[in-house]
């Protein structure tokens, strides 16, 4: 889905997706959580603590991720004018690892993959066929077509 979007807006925007993903953050603890939930996260917390990223961190990793090093596909791949000490290398590999792809997949702390996201799951139909069900999906929901 979002290497299909990268390839459409080429140049234009890049699409990043962090995994895992949970931010320690108010939300959880929240009035309008039913009682049970948050008197059960309070027991969860200790035991997945390794596993959530703060606020702070979570801040930190957007705004490095919003750098030059994880551009929309074709856009800043080679070293332009102007740009001494920038290579290559200073550019990330996509989900798909295409060098600059636009559509990449990290980790918490922003950590590049090193391999294709997903690979066992891809197949040569697997872009078309997400793209169609969730063009389906949205279509049905009333109000978003019209």
């Amino acid at each position: 889905m979002f290497e299909a979007l990268a390839e459409e807006h080429a140049g234009k925007i890049a699409f990043i997706h962090v995994y895992p993903g949970l931010v320690d953050g108010p939300t959880f603890l929240s009035k309008v959580n039913p009682l049970w939930f948050r008197v059960l996260w309070h027991v969860a917390k200790v035991l997945m603590a390794w596993y959530m990223t703060s606020p702070r961190v979570c801040g930190e990793v957007m705004v490095f991720l919003g750098m030059g090093r994880y551009p929309a596909r074709g856009a800043g791949v080679g070293v332009k004018d102007g740009e001494e000490g920038k290579t290559v290398a200073d550019v990330a590999f996509s989900s798909t690892r295409e060098r600059g792809g636009g559509a990449y997949a990290v980790g918490q702390r922003g950590d590049e993959k090193k391999q294709v996201s997903y690979a066992k799951l891809r197949q040569i139909d697997t872009r078309d066929r997400v793209w169609k069900h969730t063009m389906g999906v949205l279509d049905s929901v009333p109000g978003l077509s019209e």
